[in-house]
């Protein structure tokens, strides 16, 4: 195995644990406030480690259209070795070396592969932080408005003697599809 290939494979099962941690849904407390720390800090030291994350990633689709280039060369170069007459050894060559470059060339393709998911997977954990966030300020705004709409109905009581009863959402609906269906008719 070749030195950076070796240092890539690395990378490559940080990248898988990375995607099992970030999609699986655990329920452990902790995993959303790590993962919300690391993606939205700007640290120093984090904004550096993304900084060599995206550049060693730019590297690796560097070496993987090295990789492409040399897997051509090596099949045409087994197609020659096979035509021409040559001795076992040659041919055992070439195909070690071919079978050497096609898995690199797999190697680097999922690890390219699962850095383009850590990226997406990076996004989703972002938007959703921004989801909830909503969700929580919608959340406060019904509770406001069902406050005030007690406190409203507690008025109405007070001043009319009655307590007030909101029409019922059922009848509603019902007046709602015998006009759509009139109108249909029509």
């Amino acid at each position: 195995m070749t030195p950076y290939i070796a240092y890539i494979s690395y990378i490559l099962v940080f990248q898988c644990v990375l995607i099992f941690y970030m999609a699986v849904p655990w329920r452990v407390p902790f995993r959303r406030t790590i993962i919300e720390k690391v993606t939205t800090s700007n640290s120093g030291i984090l904004n550096k480690v993304r900084f060599c994350y995206g550049i060693l990633q730019v590297f690796i689709v560097f070496l993987f259209a090295d990789n492409i280039k040399q897997l051509k060369y090596l099949n045409e170069q087994v197609d020659r070795v096979y035509k021409s007459p040559t001795s076992q050894e040659i041919i055992a060559d070439t195909t070690k070396r071919l079978h050497k470059t096609q898995r690199d060339f797999y190697i680097l393709a999922f690890t390219i592969y699962c850095g383009v998911v850590v990226y997406l997977l990076h996004l989703v954990v972002l938007r959703s932080g921004r989801y909830r966030k909503e969700r929580n300020a919608l959340r406060e705004t019904v509770a406001r408005l069902e406050k005030e709409n007690k406190t409203m109905s507690n008025y109405i009581t007070k001043v009319t003697g009655e307590a007030y009863v909101p029409p019922k959402e059922e009848e509603t609906k019902a007046t709602d599809k015998k006009s759509k269906q009139s109108k249909k008719k029509d």
